[in-house]
C-alpha cells in the first residue's frame, strides 16, 4: 500500500490476510509466506472495510466512493458492482464503511452515513432492503460464527442484536458511553466485545442479560 490502511481482515481458513487502505485498492497476502496474491483495483475513493464470503473464494469491499464490489479471489476480476442503494431518501451520497457477506453467502450487507443496514442480493446484485434498528448513524456490524446473529453498532451509544433469520432486532444492549467502533463475535457466538469511542471494552453475554460481562 502506498497510502494509510483502513481495514485488515482474515480468511475464514487462516490462510490470508486482506487489507485495505487510502489507495483506493484491497490487497490479499498469504500468511504462511507473506506474498502478495493479488491487488484489486477499482474503487475511486478510499477503501474502508474488506470481507471475505464464507468459502473464501469471494471478497466484498466498501468505499467512500459510494459504492460496494465483490472480488473472485482466484482471478482477481471484479465480479459485481453495487450502486443502486436501498436506503431511500438520503440526504448526502451514501459513503460506505463495512459491508460484509450474509452467512448463507446469499446477501451483502453494508453500512455507512446513514441509519439503515443497506441489503443486497450478493448474486444479481438486486437492492433488497433496508433495515431499521437505531436511530442514529451506524459505525459497526459483525455476524455471529454460527450464523444465527447479526451486531450493529451505532453513533447513539447502542449495539442491536438481530436474528439472521427474520431480521429483526431481538435484543438492545446499552453500555457505553458514546459511539460503537468495532464489533467481534467469539468462536463460540455466545459473547460479543464491543470497543467505543469512549475508550472502553465491554464483553456481553448474548444468550442471556444484556448487561454487560465487563
Amino acid at each position: 500500500h502506498t497510502k494509510p490502511l483502513r481495514a485488515l481482515i482474515m480468511s475464514p481458513d487462516g490462510r490470508m490476510l486482506a487489507s485495505a487502505g487510502e489507495d483506493q485498492t484491497a490487497k490479499v497476502w498469504d500468511v504462511g509466506t507473506g506474498n502478495l496474491l493479488a491487488t484489486l483495483k477499482g474503487h475511486k475513493n478510499t477503501v474502508n472495510s474488506v470481507a471475505f464470503s464464507s468459502d473464501g473464494r469471494k471478497m466484498a469491499t466498501a468505499s467512500d466512493d459510494e459504492t460496494v464490489k465483490i472480488w473472485d479471489l482466484r482471478t482477481g476480476q471484479e465480479l459485481m458492482t453495487f450502486k443502486e442503494h436501498p436506503a431511500k431518501g438520503l440526504s448526502t451520497p451514501p459513503w460506505i464503511s463495512r459491508a460484509a457477506f450474509s452467512p448463507d453467502g446469499k446477501r451483502i450487507l453494508a453500512i455507512g452515513n446513514f441509519v439503515k443496514v443497506a441489503v443486497w442480493d450478493a448474486e444479481t446484485g438486486q437492492a433488497l432492503q433496508a433495515l431499521e434498528g437505531q436511530r442514529s448513524m451506524l459505525t459497526a456490524l459483525a455476524f455471529s460464527s454460527d450464523g444465527k446473529l447479526m451486531a450493529t453498532g451505532s453513533a447513539d451509544r447502542t449495539i442491536s442484536l438481530w436474528d439472521v433469520k427474520t431480521w429483526r432486532v431481538i435484543n438492545t444492549l446499552i453500555g457505553h458511553g458514546n459511539a460503537i467502533a468495532e464489533l467481534a463475535f467469539s468462536q463460540d457466538s455466545k459473547t460479543l466485545a464491543s470497543a467505543s469511542t469512549d475508550k472502553t471494552i465491554k464483553l456481553w453475554d448474548v444468550e442471556a442479560d444484556p448487561n454487560p460481562l465487563l
